[in-house]
């Protein structure tokens, strides 16, 4: 896996879970519809979200396929949640989220998801497509719609984030799609190995 440039690994620490109030996060918004079938009430839960877009980049002068490393605490939380039956958030104790914070000292893969350059559309006015240009100039340092495809900046993305890039060889690539979840070394969007799917079998062979 080869990495551009070098970045100090970031220190995490799990403190606690909280459940938030219908309309404290900006992010999502829960919702519960009422309806009727075969003349029964029904309930469906389900969240609204920002819709985003994703990039698959692909460097044509170093043939390598450009994507971003970062934490996810949802994928922390995932893992908390596994030795527990329920999702009453009293049962986080200390104990556990101890356990986890000693899974990602142990493990540097550990809450981390290899993923397409992305991001969400909240940015009043902007195209898809401009939002797409900003989030590949933040994350991976690159500026599109130019024939020189070295990077220009750095990356690693903005404010708060933390992003780091890695690029990845055609076969390397391959690999990354095959291997099954319990032996991937890094967690991996479902949405993006069907973007290297696509790449591979649909776009790759039409600029070879």
């Amino acid at each position: 896996m080869s990495k551009s440039g070098s970045k100090p690994r970031d220190v995490f620490v799990f403190e606690r879970v909280e459940t938030l109030k219908a309309n404290e996060s900006k992010y999502i918004k829960p919702h519960r519809i009422h309806y009727k079938m075969n003349g029964k009430d029904l309930i469906w839960d389900c969240m609204k979200i920002h819709d985003s877009v994703a990039i698959l980049v692909y460097n044509r002068s170093s043939k390598k396929l450009v994507f971003v490393r970062q934490l996810r605490p949802a994928i922390v939380f995932a893992q908390l949640c596994q030795s527990i039956d329920s999702i009453d958030l009293n049962v986080f104790s200390k104990e556990n989220i101890h356990k986890v914070n000693q899974m990602f000292e142990k493990n540097p893969n550990f809450g981390y998801t290899l993923e397409l350059c992305a991001g969400i559309l909240d940015k009043q006015g902007k195209t898809p497509q401009e939002v797409a240009k900003e989030e590949i100039a933040e994350e991976i340092g690159y500026v599109v719609d130019l024939k020189d495809e070295t990077p220009k900046g750095k990356g690693g993305g903005i404010d708060d984030e933390s992003i780091e890039v890695i690029e990845l060889g055609i076969e390397e690539v391959r690999q990354l799609l095959y291997c099954d979840d319990t032996t991937s070394a890094i967690s991996r969007p479902t949405a993006m190995l069907f973007a290297l799917s696509w790449f591979l079998y649909q776009h790759l062979p039409t600029i070879s």
